[in-house]
């Protein structure tokens, strides 16, 4: 096996002490598939909008009560999202259509 792709993203993290609530945000997250050397630059193809970010959150029981009303208020609703799958889909895209 062999890599093929390279994911890169800028991550700013936060935990909860003595909880299970893990918040992460990604920042320009970018890929490449050439060039995949870990060494070489923090360069790549954006694989989000300008501005946008994605917000992970990972809790094992219960979302908190707060949290859940901030993400209400907000608007904001559980998609999925996978940096890799779009990637490739980026780059089947390319592919086949040149």
């Amino acid at each position: 096996m062999e890599p093929s792709c390279l994911i890169i993203y800028d991550r700013i993290a936060y935990f909860e002490k003595d909880g299970d609530l893990r918040l992460t945000i990604d920042h320009n997250p970018r890929y490449r598939a050439n060039d995949l050397n870990l060494t070489s630059s923090l360069e790549g193809t954006p694989l989000l909008k300008e501005g946008e970010t994605i917000l992970e959150i990972k809790v094992q029981d219960a979302m908190p009560l707060w949290l859940s009303a901030i993400l209400a208020e907000g608007g904001i609703c559980k998609s999925s999202f996978s940096k890799y799958g779009e990637a490739y889909k980026r780059q089947a895209y390319r592919a086949f259509n040149g």
